[in-house]
């Protein structure tokens, strides 16, 4: 996974089987947040390689995968350094969630992917 700019435009560009390695993982939507961490953005992998085109606005990516069990291994990048900005998987307690230096919006987000009320 890596950011592509073009003129003025910034794409997340991603390789063959980098997200969608698996008939499940192409059905998990991904997610693009603002700065507030509102969903504005939506999109499904696929097993190809492909771009998609950030919004103006985009300020983190959080790539979602649930194990065959159910549980959340989920990361958040910010963007665009795509830098790992939380981890959630089935070990993250609430605590870790509220004390991690996120927006609130984002943190009720996971909590929800945590307990499976999404």
């Amino acid at each position: 996974m890596k950011i592509v700019k073009v003129g003025n435009k910034q794409y997340l560009s991603f390789k063959y089987h980098e997200l969608a390695f698996s008939r499940k993982t192409m059905s998990i939507e991904q997610y693009i947040l603002d700065e507030q961490g509102n969903i504005i953005k939506t999109f499904y992998p696929e097993k190809k390689a492909f771009v998609i085109e950030l919004p103006d606005n985009a300020k983190y990516f959080l790539r979602r995968y649930f194990t065959n069990r159910g549980y959340p291994e989920h990361t958040l990048y910010e963007l665009p350094t795509l830098q790992i900005v939380f981890k959630l998987n089935r070990y993250t307690t609430f605590e870790d969630i509220l004390t991690a230096e996120i927006p609130e919006n984002l943190k009720k987000l996971l909590m929800e992917e945590l307990t499976g009320d999404c």
